[in-house]
């Protein structure tokens, strides 16, 4: 059997998921996430996973799991968050895209669903560099996406037609409705994906309006 190691990188962390073999090792991929973190010094923490008989079985901390290739991957969910609550202190975790075009660094926060990784995928077709389409945390010390791949729905390709071979050959899984999402690295063969502490130039609040027409207007001090 073979094996192998999937790495997701958190704020500090850097987690080494330790696959005893071929099959887990291709389910874990979803949650890989492996930006360049240069100038941050990530701490290393292994966690193995084996199989006793027709089970996997992997443990951390408090998180104690037997089971299929997916009760795994969820339990790979849970230690990352684990791991990213511990690193949080005092700062805030926004619900949030964040990107760079023309050298301003922009933090785009929304609902669910109101469109964020999709006009995330646009901006990375367009050759800008995408950090993230999930989480931004800000402390009083610094500003730094979290390390996460994109979950693009697969009813967003339409939209990145140079990117939709990229997001396809991506780890996915089936959703409950027969649709399929896929983890998908913000990064292509012109944009990499780095992420450094960083300064907000710009905060946008995106509000999904169905088709209707694109408004702009400015945040009054209250909704920032």
């Amino acid at each position: 059997m073979q094996s192998g190691v999937v790495i997701a990188r958190s704020l500090e962390h850097e987690l080494r998921f330790c696959c005893c073999d071929d099959e887990i090792y291709r389910r874990l991929k979803f949650v890989e996430a492996t930006p360049v973190m240069s100038a941050v010094d990530l701490v290393p923490i292994e966690i193995a996973i084996s199989r006793d008989t027709d089970k996997y079985c992997l443990s951390y901390g408090s998180i104690k799991v037997q089971g299929s290739p997916g009760d795994i991957l969820e339990a790979c969910h849970l230690a990352v968050r684990e791991v990213l609550i511990s690193e949080l202190g005092s700062g805030l975790l926004l619900h949030a895209a964040s990107f760079c075009i023309n050298n301003q660094n922009i933090v785009l926060f929304a609902d669910k669903g109101a469109g964020k990784t999709t006009l995330a995928l646009k901006i990375l077709e367009a050759g800008h560099q995408v950090y993230g389409d999930e989480h931004v945390f800000i402390s009083k010390i610094r500003t730094l996406t979290r390390p996460r791949a994109m979950r693009v729905k697969q009813s967003s390709i339409s939209f990145v037609p140079a990117l939709a071979s990229m997001v396809e050959s991506s780890p996915g899984f089936e959703n409950w409705d027969g649709s399929f999402i896929y983890s998908v690295p913000p990064k292509t063969e012109n944009v990499g994906w780095e992420l450094a502490p960083f300064s907000v130039d710009h905060f946008i609040h995106l509000s999904a309006n169905h088709g209707g027409p694109t408004e702009l207007s400015k945040l009054s001090t209250e909704q920032t």
